[in-house]
């Protein structure tokens, strides 16, 4: 019996995860290497399609049904580029096309929260939960929207900025240009009470403006600090208001494996888009 398999691409400030996923989310191979930053658009690139051959190997091209790359950025869905990027200079460069001319198979490009979020909802804690919040702590603060059953990307693909909402009118500047956001608080936190404050105002933001039944926290900081989130959740349920009723706030139950395999799960959602259209 043949398996398909998707490939799922996480790319991240600090390194690139791929990983060969079949549909029960198991990860078949897979392969991280750092991303290199400072080089340039192009070298990150070079560095996801060379990872990317490592981790296919010899499977056939056919039992592969496409990619799903998530990368540090405000995507254009729809149009699939890059409006906004921080971290890596991918705006003006065409990344979805030139990944999958060199790998041979369809990349669909999304935000990397997005893709986080996709995972859990496919394969881990918010599988059978319709509006959720998927919060990543790492290089940057992202999060991924999924309410009443859907990933809601916004108008054009580029909502989920939590991590540039405003919590200190008068606090320090963001590389984005605005300032006192969450992200700049968080990465400028000098204690774990500190952290753990900010985070909970970033929190009870999120609960008292979209009252999800469940927040997972992950990225490289929430997957690692399961202290943190017990602290931040503590104080967050305190600041919020009716929301915080029959809400739960746990870590990933994914690890570090949650972007890789939300790559996965859009790429097996895309696939079966296209085989219900070509129906």
């Amino acid at each position: 019996m043949t398996v398909d398999f998707a490939l799922g691409i996480d790319v991240g400030g600090t390194k690139i995860a791929a990983g060969l996923v079949d549909g029960r989310g198991r990860i078949r191979n897979d392969k991280r290497v750092a991303t290199p930053v400072g080089l340039g658009a192009y070298a990150v690139i070079d560095a996801i399609i060379s990872c990317a051959r490592e981790v296919i190997g010899k499977t056939p091209r056919s039992d592969v049904v496409g990619v799903g790359l998530g990368v540090p950025s405000q995507v254009d869905f729809d149009r699939q580029e890059v409006e906004f990027s921080e971290l890596i200079p991918f705006v003006g460069t065409d990344v979805r096309t030139l990944v999958s001319s060199e790998l041979g198979l369809t990349v669909t490009m999304d935000n990397d929260a997005n893709l986080a979020a996709l995972g859990e909802r496919r394969f881990g804690a918010a599988r059978e939960v319709d509006d959720f919040i998927m919060l990543t702590l790492g290089t940057g603060v992202g999060s991924g929207l999924f309410l009443a059953g859907q990933l809601y990307r916004g108008a054009h693909g580029l909502a989920g900025e939590i991590g540039h909402t405003t919590i200190d009118l008068r606090g320090p500047g963001c590389l984005c240009g605005g300032s006192g956001h969450f992200e700049t608080l968080f990465q400028e936190a000098q204690t774990p009470a500190e952290r753990a404050l900010v985070l909970a105002a970033g929190l009870a933001n999120l609960i008292n403006t979209f009252n999800p039944r469940l927040i997972i926290i992950g990225g490289g900081i929430g997957n690692g600090d399961h202290r943190l989130v017990h602290d931040a959740a503590q104080r967050a349920t305190q600041q919020s208001m009716a929301g915080r009723k029959h809400l739960q706030i746990i870590p990933t139950t994914l690890g570090d494996d949650a972007g890789v395999l939300g790559g996965a799960a859009l790429a097996f959602a895309e696939a079966d888009e296209r085989e219900r259209f070509v129906r």
